[in-house]
């Protein structure tokens, strides 16, 4: 994936096949930056948009969103396969605890986070924390650690798996 515009990206690939890349268009009268490379986008009529809520996902966007109608961009679809690299909610202070479980996600353009606290919608499988990010189990109180998840089915479909 190309480098992000923000500091740290929400989604990033940690192990499996390369994602399948597909071209797609924002939709019209979409607001800059409503998305950052990185993050969790949807479509609607083949048109590129943010995710405001847990709904169908399509992929990870490969560019920020310009706000210009039907700019192209990279979409790279989301294999439910392969382990993905996310960020716990800033609340949020360990993941040992959690792993084995689903749990939701925040959309907040370029800070999408898994909440850990929350059992809502089960977007993502906690499948362990990141091998160099040792605080990330909460020994130290660090917030946003780095953990390894799974994408749950359902969040390509927009039903609730709860």
């Amino acid at each position: 994936m190309a480098l992000a515009t923000n500091a740290v990206k929400s989604v990033e690939l940690y192990s499996g096949v390369e994602s399948q890349v597909v071209e797609v268009q924002e939709a019209a009268s979409i607001a800059a930056n409503v998305w950052y490379d990185g993050d969790l986008v949807t479509t609607a009529s083949g048109l590129v948009s943010a995710v405001a809520s847990t709904g169908a996902i399509a992929g990870i966007a490969g560019a920020t969103c310009t706000g210009t109608d039907y700019t192209k961009l990279d979409l790279f679809l989301i294999d439910p396969a392969a382990i993905y690299v996310m960020r716990m909610a800033s609340t949020d202070y360990s993941a040992r605890a959690y792993i084995g479980e689903a749990h939701g996600l925040t959309f907040t353009a370029g800070a999408q986070r898994i909440l850990l606290s929350a059992y809502a919608t089960p977007d993502v499988v906690v499948v362990g924390i990141h091998p160099s990010d040792k605080h990330a189990d909460g020994s130290t109180g660090l917030a946003e650690g780095r953990i390894l998840v799974r994408f749950n089915y359902d969040i390509f479909t927009g039903v609730s798996g709860a």
